[in-house]
């Protein structure tokens, strides 16, 4: 079933999707893939910055090799001014449409080459390093900055120190070499990764936060499930999409019989706690696209995407069968529960969701007369 981001406060229903929640930073793993896709999402900015530096820096290294190091090989200098012109060239490469996907992918791919490039000016140049070198290992040692996860910031600091070491073990690169390279390359990787791990945490911090705005501004806090604004919002949106792609759309309006009843038998807590199992118990006779809201009181509503009258009324009748053969506690005792139900498909003329949730409530309507725990077809 489409359930809110984060609920807090109600009981997971059988048989859903294990509901997201956070504790502190710690989110389990629905909440954890949210999170590293926003976060993926939110880097562009950052990436294209990192870009445009990455580009600064080789071509500022570039000038103060040419102009002040008459002696150097020719080769680095073409090397150098090749990395800086593939930097700068994915500037505009970050803003194609769904180049987010990509960056996972992405920011290895780009440190890995800037690794490789350095290992080759270090393998070229004829006293092996200088300080001309450190422009490209800052580059190499900045783009785990960027990553998503602090997870992948080390194993890109890991592999470049492990790209260029290789290289120069591989060329028998003189000791001093090695030793002057790796100072950059540990002190730069120690300085990367820590800013990875802060980053990380601030960006978890505030998606905690932005969890429970989320959560408080679409979930009702009694049931777990959408508030009336949200599903209605959602509804909208179905509604949008059945008609752009030509499929079929219900809804199915329920209202729990005699609820006054309980809360006069029971109070207004036992009426609370009829109202926050209920859910539950209807949660798996229905698909994870179908959407359930309340839309107030003990009214509910659902959402049933590709599905046609005939079907929503059976989907109706087995809520409720369901409900009218169990009982939910309350307190020390067994409440009986019954619902009425009201379908309605949407038709062509149906201007909004609105019109077709007007239909269901007037079937719903039609089912309380009868004698309520009855489906009637709007």
């Amino acid at each position: 079933m489409n359930r809110p981001l984060l609920n807090p406060t109600a009981t997971q229903p059988v048989g859903a999707k294990p509901r997201p929640h956070v504790r502190g930073r710690t989110f389990d793993a629905a909440t954890e893939a949210i999170f590293r896709q926003r976060r993926i999402e939110r880097a562009l900015p950052t990436i294209r910055f990192g870009c445009i530096g990455a580009s600064i820096i080789f071509a500022a290294f570039f000038l103060r090799d040419r102009y002040l190091a008459p002696d150097r090989e020719s080769i680095t200098l073409t090397i150098r001014l090749v990395v800086c012109g593939f930097f700068l060239l994915l500037v505009p490469v970050t803003q194609i449409a769904g180049f987010h996907r990509l960056i996972p992918y992405f920011v290895p791919f780009a440190s890995a080459f800037a690794s490789a490039c350095v290992s080759l000016i270090c393998t070229l140049l004829p006293s092996g390093f200088d300080i001309g070198i450190g422009g490209p290992l800052l580059v190499i040692m900045a783009a785990p900055a960027v990553s998503p996860t602090a997870m992948s910031a080390i194993v890109m600091c890991l592999l470049g120190v492990a790209i260029p070491n290789l290289a120069m073990l591989a060329t028998g690169q003189p000791w001093l070499t090695v030793f002057s390279t790796n100072h950059y390359l540990v002190m730069g990787g120690a300085l990367s990764m820590g800013i990875a791990i802060l980053l990380e945490r601030d960006a978890r911090r505030a998606f905690s936060l932005e969890v429970e705005l989320e959560t408080a501004a679409t979930t009702d806090p009694l049931t777990g499930v959408f508030n009336r604004r949200r599903f209605l919002d959602l509804a909208e949106a179905e509604v949008a999409r059945a008609r752009r792609y030509g499929h079929a759309l219900s809804v199915i309006m329920f209202d729990l019989d005699h609820f006054k009843q309980i809360n006069d038998r029971h109070g207004h807590h036992g009426g609370d706690q009829v109202l926050r199992v209920f859910p539950s118990r209807i949660d798996k006779h229905l698909r994870r696209n179908d959407t359930l809201g309340r839309l107030g009181g003990e009214e509910f509503a659902i959402v049933l995407p590709e599905t046609d009258r005939g079907a929503a009324v059976a989907a109706a009748e087995r809520v409720r069968a369901a409900i009218a053969a169990a009982t939910i506690p309350v307190g020390s005792t067994a409440v009986a529960l019954t619902l009425s139900a009201g379908c309605a498909e949407l038709a062509p003329d149906d201007p909004d969701f609105d019109a077709l949730l007007r239909r269901a409530d007037a079937a719903l309507y039609r089912a309380k007369r009868a004698g309520r725990n009855r489906v009637e077809l709007g």
